[in-house]
């Protein structure tokens, strides 16, 4: 009977050892998954986080050897991947990415340029306006990444300071260069994104609907007129993935004459 009762003991001892190397092998499991899916989902975004903790990596204004650069890298991606559209940097800021188009509205939420699931995404135009921006408006999303990457930067706009400090962007396509002039931004509720994604469905210039919008900028640049023909851009950051309202940077684009 003794020799019975530790035999069962020995087993409920090995039972005990097993089970726990299980779990540890099914929690390292989840870890290495878990690491894989939201730490090393994208090798880009990992340099981004880095640059975004270190506050390097900004093209500044007048770096015109960086913009060479990008576009160097936006010319090759576009040969490598038919969904490039164009390139976007806003100078002294992390925003500078290239920009992608697919009639799948959401696939670059979660997918990198090169079409690799990830679930920082790579910004991305609206479905519904053309590749080119020869629409009078145009969405492009953007995540807005608590590390200043990605969009993240817009939440600086938001205040009088920062509006003030932001530089005019650049836009590369195919055919060259295009200025991006800051002209507002909007800290977007419900009505803010209905009347931005009107503006956007609508194909021609709607002068009454653009002047609505400007009306509820949160701040707003005196100096840069906007006028038929003028064809606008909106980053808007993806305010139902982040749980918070929108912040919509509208931009003009106008001739590039260098920095």
């Amino acid at each position: 009977m003794e020799e019975y009762q530790k035999m069962q003991k020995r087993k409920q001892r090995i039972f005990v050892f097993l089970s726990l190397c299980m779990a540890t092998v099914i929690i390292i499991s989840t870890i290495v998954w878990r690491r894989s899916e939201y730490i090393d989902s994208g090798q880009q975004h990992t340099i981004d986080a880095v640059r975004g903790l270190n506050g390097e990596g900004a093209v500044c204004e007048g770096d015109e050897k960086s913009l060479t650069e990008r576009e160097k890298l936006y010319l090759k991606l576009c040969e490598m991947y038919e969904d490039v559209a164009a390139w976007l940097v806003i100078p002294n800021t992390l925003i500078d990415y290239p920009l992608m188009y697919t009639e799948n509205a959401t696939y670059y939420q979660d997918h990198s340029f090169d079409r690799q699931k990830d679930i920082y995404g790579t910004p991305y135009l609206d479905a519904g306006n053309a590749k080119d921006f020869s629409d009078p408006y145009t969405i492009v999303y953007g995540h807005a990444m608590n590390n200043s990457t990605m969009f993240g930067s817009l939440a600086d706009a938001k205040t009088e300071d920062g509006f003030d400090q932001l530089s005019d962007g650049v836009l590369m396509l195919p055919n060259g260069y295009q200025c991006l002039e800051v002209v507002a931004v909007f800290t977007a509720d419900a009505e803010i994104s209905g009347m931005s994604k009107t503006l956007a469905e609508t194909k021609s210039y709607d002068n009454a609907g653009l002047e609505a919008l400007l009306e509820k900028a949160l701040y707003r640049r005196d100096d840069t007129e906007i006028g038929s023909g003028d064809r606008l851009v909106a980053l808007t950051t993806l305010a139902e993935t982040e749980g918070c309202g929108a912040i919509i940077l509208l931009l003009k684009i106008a001739p590039w004459e260098g920095f």
